[in-house]
């Protein structure tokens, strides 16, 4: 089996879905930042026989004008978002997003090869301009979800070109994702439930990052949604 990480953007899904034979595993967030996934990476690699991952982010990337608003014009981030996405970026010198976006792809490559030294690793960097934008409009959501094999077409069933995906196992993995998405303008985020137990944890994570869940009134229903009635710094452009 092998594992395919890359972003979270809405764009990417039909590309992302072009590399699925069944035998893949997809993980996306912010920036296809592997720092960001270490512990999904680790469990998925310990618990299946991995023979390869690849890494794939993506130019016009938001999590990268977010890395560059940070470290060129003094943007502030909480802390969280900084340790996993921001400071890995810091010892560099770039003078364009282009160029930071180009080193992206080889951080997370080093990222890899250092934690995985006896499997196959390779990067590609996704020109966004090869993909038609098929959004509906301009209000977009995020779907949280785990780990998966199945073709982004049947993870999203409605509007796919208007939703961002964010795949981990770990929550503590998820929180600066979800606050970043929101940064974004992401207005809603989705987040798959089993029962009435994992309902009443995601309302405490959710709880703990200063949101408020609304329960979808269904008993037992497979999603929540989660409305943003919390402040968050200002849209990044």
């Amino acid at each position: 089996m092998e594992i395919i990480i890359s972003c979270m953007d809405r764009r990417l899904h039909g590309k992302l879905d072009a590399f699925n034979d069944g035998e893949t595993f997809f993980l996306r967030n912010a920036g296809a930042n592997v720092f960001g996934l270490k512990e999904t990476l680790r469990q998925l690699v310990n618990s299946n026989n991995i023979s390869a991952i690849k890494v794939m982010p993506h130019t016009d990337c938001g999590a990268m004008k977010l890395v560059s608003s940070v470290i060129k014009d003094g943007a502030k981030v909480d802390a969280e978002i900084d340790k996993m996405l921001v400071e890995q970026f810091k010892h560099m010198k770039f003078s364009s997003r282009d160029e930071l976006e180009r080193a992206n792809l080889e951080i997370q490559l080093k990222h890899l090869k250092d934690m995985f030294p006896g499997i196959n690793v390779a990067g590609d960097l996704i020109d966004i301009k090869d993909i038609e934008d098929k959004a509906k409009g301009h209000s977009h959501v995020l779907y949280i979800a785990k780990p998966s094999t199945k073709p982004y077409s049947e993870i999203i069933e409605e509007n796919p070109f208007n939703t961002y995906v964010v795949q981990a196992l770990s929550r503590e993995e998820l929180y600066p994702d979800i606050k970043i998405a929101v940064m974004l303008g992401q207005e809603k985020v989705f987040m798959p439930v089993l029962s009435r137990e994992e309902e009443r944890m995601v309302k405490m994570d959710f709880s703990v990052l200063g949101m408020r869940p609304d329960i979808l009134p269904e008993e037992l229903r497979e999603s929540i949604e989660i409305i943003k009635r919390y402040s968050l710094p200002t849209k990044i452009k």
